[in-house]
């Protein structure tokens, strides 16, 4: 059985040595989808995820680090989004991200990443079974 990444959303790798950086409640933040190959830094977030824009509105809440840090959308752009940073904290990097309850199931369940795994995996063995994470009726 393989289980696929499905709809995870994560913050890339920090540039500071120890892959975490500290972020003040109070910051003005870029939210930068479809960049997670570039590192992260205090005033841009770079996430794995170019979907964001269907998704996410002014005023929705954005939780980093399992709610370590929290931003509110002030705007939607093309392809970032600005937010304010509520709640300030260490943040690691390639921690996960979450959209306000239910946003999630609106992002595609499959990403081009896990049918590239899945294809390249498939070379190399059987597989009998795929699972989906965040799998939903949505």
């Amino acid at each position: 059985m393989v289980e696929l990444r499905g709809r995870e959303i994560r913050i890339s790798k920090i540039m500071d040595a120890n892959n975490q950086m500290k972020i003040r409640a109070g910051s003005i933040v870029n939210l930068i989808s479809g960049q997670y190959d570039q590192p992260s830094d205090a005033n841009n977030f770079r996430i794995n995820t170019s979907e964001m824009q269907k998704v996410l509105k002014p005023n929705d809440v954005i939780y980093f680090d399992d709610g370590k840090v929290i931003g509110i959308i002030i705007d939607i752009q093309p392809s970032s989004a600005r937010m304010e940073i509520k709640i300030g904290g260490v943040m690691k990097g390639c921690s996960q991200v979450r959209f306000t309850s239910g946003k999630h199931a609106h992002l595609a369940p499959v990403t081009n990443q896990d049918i590239f795994d899945l294809s390249q995996l498939s070379k190399e063995i059987i597989i009998d079974y795929i699972a989906l994470p965040f799998a939903s009726s949505d």
